[in-house]
């Protein structure tokens, strides 16, 4: 219908803000094919937009797109993904070669935006009301939080497709192997947000098993490369969750590499993609660093030990085998009772930092808790959460 041209250049500017450095979008909701570097497909809706609306920002992402679409072949031999069959590819292709005829028959009328350009061009706090997302951008950060069917939260740094996957129970994490969704039968209340021009923060509670424990939580991503993650859990008398995995984040190797070096208080540990033995690391450790590009301090509650749980998997899966290994930042060796008290815990998230910064920096982050409040250290910031503010708000009218 005509109407559609009406929004369609809203449509591009929520698009465009979703793009990452590598020119594919940023999943913040997640995506069940598990291919998070889409630029086969998407290469030919930013062409399409830089002709109709001559939107230089629109033919930059196309050439971000195509840039990092060769670099995918040649270390996919050739194939556009790692779905390496007839039906996606010669999708891709036929995709492909539609766009490369229209440039070549109409021509570009509009340069592309340079990259610095575009990366500012993109930059601020889109709140997406109807999607039930909020959008931090910088040069050098994306930070997201989504409470629709899936309850997520996201940080990454530069080329950050290339360090984090967006796990469905990113942050908020998994009890007794259950995420925080709507499928789940998790239930949001008391949610709240606080959306400002260089930042926003959402808090919330999610009833989790039935309503057996009770998980309150607050996101934060404030200016520069941080956000910070609080949570407290707690459960019904006589209720012992069999696990316990939150501060989830899905971790993905460069391209065309197959090893990773994590850092922490265990010292250095490489991590091997495709072909190693498949287990669960435990690592004691109150902070990790991720091949020098992102960094996790981590805080508990008095007299709690953290481990840090890393899965490990040796190939990937089912019709896109793509390989998807994840750790959970907030652990313990035997899991507590949760009726004693409530479980606290912080997790800083440091981006685009040395596994040296992260160490550092671990020795400057302090958590404190009183009754029902906390407040994370951070050097001279502070960031603090009431959990004892109720309000009216269930999962039909979170918006």
């Amino acid at each position: 219908p005509k109407a559609c041209s009406h929004h369609a250049g809203d449509v591009l500017d929520v698009l465009l803000s979703c793009i990452g450095w590598e020119g594919s979008p940023i999943y913040f909701g997640g995506n069940d094919w598990k291919l998070m570097n889409t630029q086969c497909i998407d290469v030919i809706t930013f062409e399409l937009s830089g002709l109709f609306f001559r939107d230089p920002r629109a033919a930059r992402a196309a050439e971000m797109a195509l840039d990092w679409l060769r670099r995918i072949q040649r270390s996919h031999e050739g194939y556009f993904s790692v779905r390496q069959d007839l039906e996606h590819n010669g999708l891709a292709a036929s995709r492909l070669i539609s766009c490369y005829l229209m440039m070549a028959r109409l021509g570009r009328d509009v340069e592309p935006m340079d990259e610095q350009a575009f990366v500012q061009s993109v930059t601020g706090v889109r709140h997406l009301e109807h999607g039930r997302a909020i959008l931090h951008r910088t040069p050098t950060k994306f930070a997201s939080f989504a409470w629709g069917s899936k309850r997520m939260a996201l940080a990454l740094p530069r080329e950050g497709n290339w360090v984090v996957w967006p796990h469905y129970a990113s942050y908020l994490g998994l009890i007794d192997g259950q995420d925080g969704s709507l499928r789940s039968k998790a239930r949001l209340v008391n949610f709240e947000h606080d959306v400002r021009t260089d930042g926003f923060r959402v808090t919330g509670t999610l009833q989790r098993l039935g309503g057996q424990v009770t998980q309150d939580f607050a996101f934060i991503s404030p200016e520069g490369d941080i956000v910070v993650y609080i949570e407290r859990l707690r459960a019904k008398d006589g209720v012992r969750p069999k696990s316990r995995e939150t501060g989830v984040i899905g971790h993905e190797y460069p391209l065309g590499v197959n090893s990773r070096t994590l850092h922490g208080r265990f010292g250095a540990k490489e991590m091997v993609g495709v072909g190693n033995e498949k287990q669960v690391h435990l690592l004691e450790t109150d902070w990790l660093n991720v091949g020098g590009q992102i960094g996790y301090v981590v805080r508990r509650g008095a007299g709690r030990q953290n481990v840090v749980r890393y899965h490990d998997d040796t190939a990937g899966t089912g019709r896109v085998p793509q390989l998807q290994e994840w750790f959970s930042l907030i652990g313990d060796a035997a899991i507590p009772s949760l009726t004693d008290g409530a479980d606290w815990a912080c997790v800083v998230t440091f981006l685009n930092q040395s596994p040296e910064e992260t160490a550092r920096w671990a020795d400057r982050v302090r958590f404190e808790v009183e009754g029902d409040k906390a407040v994370c250290r951070i050097g001279e910031d502070s960031f603090d959460v009431d959990f004892s503010k109720k309000n009216a708000t269930t999962d039909e009218n979170a918006r």
